[in-house]
């Protein structure tokens, strides 16, 4: 099954992978794509600022893109989605202060 994931769309659990276009700043998205993981699915990003695709199939793929997000998306994104914790342990590569 592919799907096209979109945000009002929340079965994200029925979804073998999901396809998200992210611009390193929607927190929305970047939930979308932790869920995704978390329930060990594989996500295919395109990630605008950057112009690239990149598949990720477990958290720790995930921390080159988010060292690439600007601080103030980093801190919106701890506030919003409590980062940290769920991207531990993975999160030892990645300094959120």
């Amino acid at each position: 099954m592919w799907t096209l994931f979109r945000p009002d769309w929340p079965e994200d659990s029925e979804a073998d992978y999901g396809f998200m276009l992210w611009d390193g700043l929607s927190k929305g998205t970047l939930n979308n794509i932790l869920n995704l993981l978390e329930r060990g699915k594989k996500v295919v990003v395109f990630y605008g600022p950057s112009g690239h695709c990149k598949t990720l199939r477990q958290i720790p793929d995930l921390l080159p893109l988010l060292a690439q997000c600007p601080q103030s998306a980093m801190d919106e994104f701890e506030a919003k989605l409590d980062l940290t914790s769920r991207i531990t342990p993975a999160q030892s590569t990645l300094n959120l202060v």
